[in-house]
């Protein structure tokens, strides 16, 4: 919040920069994504605004691209946030929180190969990149069908946030490893006790490719003790 209002005092002072909408922007965007805000799409909806308005104010800046394609992404409008994501590594190559970012709509439109070629490139533009790298590298290979990679990827984080204990009890799930699968998902639902089976099936993209992947994912937290 008190991020939010030196964002706003940025519009306000400085309506013609881009860096006050890209700074809100994707805060809502996290807000939205994290539960803190609500309604969802509410807030998704004046993200998408706001990162508009960056992209109109300066379109040659990459983080104007890379925040309206965090916030399209999030809406599951995957082409176009992807065209965003590459627009934005055309103009800064050599950040690999763009390539990173761009991993996330590729994985659900079920550009898994592709997916992780854009994450390898963030590891090498980046070799002190941070575990959402990681993370979705460990999605990756869960969704490639090669979980003993996926597992090693999510076991690297040195600092694991708490939804991404959802993904390590999936993989754990997936190489039958019951007990360590059902152990991680206590670990996340002690710490997020009102996430349920339910939240989880709002918060997917119900399209997510190949066909039966959603369904996949649901079933592994059924598996591990998710309810």
């Amino acid at each position: 919040q008190k991020a939010m209002a030196l964002e706003e005092t940025s519009i306000r002072e400085e309506p013609d920069s881009a860096w006050g909408y890209i700074g809100k922007s994707l805060m809502l965007g996290a807000a939205a994504a994290l539960g803190w805000m609500q309604p969802r799409e509410d807030v998704l909806e004046e993200a998408t605004e706001l990162a508009k308005n960056a992209l109109r104010l300066d379109p040659e800046n990459y983080m104007s691209h890379y925040t309206l394609a965090r916030v399209l992404s999030r809406r599951n409008a995957y082409d176009e946030s992807i065209l965003h994501f590459q627009r934005a590594s055309e103009l800064n190559p050599s950040d690999s929180i763009v390539l990173i970012g761009m991993s996330v709509p590729l994985l659900y439109s079920g550009e898994t190969e592709q997916a992780l070629d854009v994450l390898e490139q963030a590891a090498a533009v980046d070799p002190l990149h941070g575990d959402w790298l990681r993370w979705q590298q460990g999605l990756a290979h869960w969704q490639n069908g090669d979980c003993e990679k996926g597992l090693s990827a999510m076991q690297s984080m040195s600092s694991p946030p708490v939804s991404s204990g959802k993904a390590l009890a999936v993989i754990l799930v997936c190489l039958d490893r019951m007990d360590e699968a059902q152990e991680a998902m206590a670990v996340f639902s002690e710490k997020r006790p009102d996430h349920s089976l339910e939240s989880e099936m709002a918060a997917i993209p119900s399209d997510w490719k190949p066909d039966g992947t959603a369904e996949r994912w649901i079933e592994s937290l059924r598996s591990a003790g998710l309810r």
